[in-house]
């Protein structure tokens, strides 16, 4: 028997075996729990998500944005003229997911507004469905990149407000 062998036998002998019992007391006590927590998130996102849409379509929001739009579409033109053309990506009126993570940590909106899990969970709704062309990846349009742009103020305001009131 060879030492490496003998070693991965030794140490699988010290690990605690799962048995049966074990197994059961996590699906009848434990799994259930993360199933609700699961749903209850679920429900909040769909909340949130449709909240976010009704928002977006407001005349309030409307009229904010044509006030900013000049300065949002200035941001989106840099962001789309200093990506590297070493990217592999389609087209150059999209930002890829490389170029918005760079933009999210210039602008310190992460980890500092929401962290880089829901920047690329964001990033990834805008993108999701949409088919490889060339076998490339497709990055974020402008009115895209607006809507996570208003995700991320959104979510940090509830957060901001969470945090104040709590």
């Amino acid at each position: 028997m060879t030492k490496q062998r003998k070693e991965s036998q030794e140490k699988k002998a010290k690990e605690p075996e799962v048995t049966k019992e074990k197994i059961k007391a996590f699906n009848e006590k434990v799994l259930p729990k993360i199933l609700e927590k699961t749903a209850d998130q679920l429900k909040k996102d769909k909340e949130f998500n449709d909240l976010l849409k009704q928002k977006l379509s407001s005349e309030e929001f409307q009229q904010y944005f044509q006030k900013q739009e000049s300065t949002f579409k200035a941001l989106f033109t840099y962001l789309i003229n200093n990506t590297p053309t070493t990217l592999d990506i389609v087209g150059r009126d999209t930002i890829p997911l490389k170029t918005f993570l760079g933009f999210s940590n210039d602008f310190e909106i992460c980890p500092l507004l929401v962290n880089f899990n829901e920047i690329i969970t964001s990033y990834n709704s805008m993108i999701k469905g949409k088919p490889l062309q060339e076998g490339k990846p497709i990055g974020i349009n402008y009115q895209e990149f607006i809507e996570i742009i208003f995700r991320v103020a959104a979510k940090s305001m509830f957060f901001f407000k969470e945090i104040t009131y709590e």
